[in-house]
């Protein structure tokens, strides 16, 4: 999606995930900011947008058409860690922040 500024883009990347030691690929999905450099350059912006382009990018993360995919994806990825208890533990050992 093209972003509140002149050159960015918000990505919704989705992807899987296979963590040592486990058999079982679980998908996940996450947000990226993409800026243009100077020469046409694109990257993803490590950078805390201020705060009227987060509350723009929040905005747009609540489209149908992302939260579409991130609902089918997290169906997914709870079936999956269903089906692997092993794996659901390891993975609910993480911290969240």
């Amino acid at each position: 999606m093209n972003g509140m500024l002149n050159n960015t883009y918000i990505v919704f990347v989705t992807y899987n995930v296979r963590y040592y030691g486990y058999s079982t690929i679980i998908p996940a999905t996450m947000y990226c900011y993409v800026c243009t450099d100077a020469s046409g350059n694109l990257y993803v912006s490590n950078k805390e947008p201020g705060d009227d382009v987060s509350s723009y990018n929040e905005m747009m993360y609540k489209s149908t058409q992302i939260t579409d995919i991130v609902a089918k994806v997290a169906e997914e990825h709870d079936r999956k860690l269903d089906e692997d208890k092993e794996l659901a533990a390891f993975v609910a050992g993480f911290s969240q922040e």
